[in-house]
């Protein structure tokens, strides 16, 4: 049986991932993370404590477990982790010399962590093999925004995920009012604000044998109550060739999670890459295309995977799921740094 290990256990992405392997049945499943109390532990079949990605020894700790529980294959499951882990694959590779990280080379990862390095990227990529995306929306820093470009406007983090610090600046006057109260402390950049509908792609990169990729809509919280986006599968070649495209020319190695628009005259344009599974792995394995199946197998048994069908107008809703763990469980983990007795 092929044994995967899953990082940031108790974050969404982590048990997401969890939960698409679980899916399947046919993976022993181990969950990481610093957090005694973290849901993912728990719903793995092993669950162990490490430290934090950013503490010194974390490599070689990481490391070392996955090569003493026998990891064929390890999937990372948070931002933090990405460039250390992927700045690190030589030094993991040498601890674990039998487990294969999913996970990108630095410059890719780095490209990706950085919105503006990712929008100059596209930029300079948007014509290059009849590329299907453009990228002239681009602002850039906001710090004075060129009198050219008109409100709404975007005003995004360069670093970080989902809507978190994302602002709508409808006018000037917002625009001012944004920039005085925050000052900018954290860089950002600006984008013209475009009417159109949303996707998110899911995209799994086998080497440079085959892209695969499974594109959901996405709708607008529901209400004031509803902080779930809603998603639904959806056919859209054009979409599904523009994310593919974009993970082939960033030589995504495993997965990425690519965010775009598709304006209403038809122009595609690419906002956000994520060099990870993203939150909605779960929602595209139930829809068919279970991403961290598909990539344990071809990382361990070397065969190129197929596109799997992926039915239309399946509508995804997600809700919370808790999971029940008793003190006395959570104080054995911390004593004894794993969940089993």
């Amino acid at each position: 049986m092929t044994t995967v290990g899953v990082t940031a256990a108790g974050g969404g992405v982590g048990i997401a991932i969890i939960k698409a392997l679980r899916m399947v049945g046919a993976y022993r499943v181990i969950g990481f993370d610093p957090d005694p109390s973290a849901a993912g532990l728990y719903l793995a079949d092993q669950g162990h404590l490490i430290p934090h990605s950013m503490s010194s020894g974390y490599l070689e700790k990481l490391g070392g477990m996955c090569n003493a529980l026998d990891i064929d294959v390890l999937f990372p499951g948070c931002d933090p982790e990405l460039l250390v882990i992927s700045g690190g694959q030589r030094e993991l590779q040498e601890t674990a010399p039998s487990t294969s990280t999913a996970i990108s080379d630095f410059e890719a990862v780095l490209t990706c962590r950085d919105k503006f390095k990712f929008a100059v990227w596209t930029s300079r990529n948007a014509h290059v093999h009849d590329a299907p995306w453009t990228s002239e929306y681009v602002v850039a820093l906001p710090e004075h925004p060129d009198p050219k470009h008109t409100f709404p406007m975007i005003l995004r983090p360069t670093r970080g995920s989902g809507s978190r610090g994302v602002h709508v600046i409808p006018d000037r006057r917002a625009y001012d009012r944004i920039a005085g109260s925050s000052g900018f402390v954290e860089p950002h950049i600006l984008q013209d604000y475009i009417e159109g509908q949303e996707y998110t792609v899911t995209v799994v990169r086998c080497g440079a044998y085959t892209t695969l990729a499974c594109v959901l809509a996405r709708g607008q919280k529901l209400g004031p109550y509803n902080q779930m986006v809603p998603r639904w599968t959806v056919y859209e070649p054009e979409i599904a060739a523009a994310a593919k495209a974009i993970a082939d020319q960033l030589q995504i190695e495993g997965p990425c999670n690519v965010q775009l628009i598709r304006a209403d005259d038809g122009t595609i344009y690419p906002f956000e890459v994520n060099a990870r599974f993203p939150g909605s792995t779960i929602c595209c394995a139930m829809a068919g295309f279970n991403g961290p199946a598909i990539l344990a197998d071809w990382y361990t048994e070397d065969q190129i995977p197929l596109q799997p069908p992926i039915a239309p107008g399946l509508r995804i809703v997600r809700g919370l799921s808790e999971t029940a763990i008793l003190d006395y469980e959570i104080a054995r983990t911390t004593e004894n740094g794993s969940t089993r007795c």
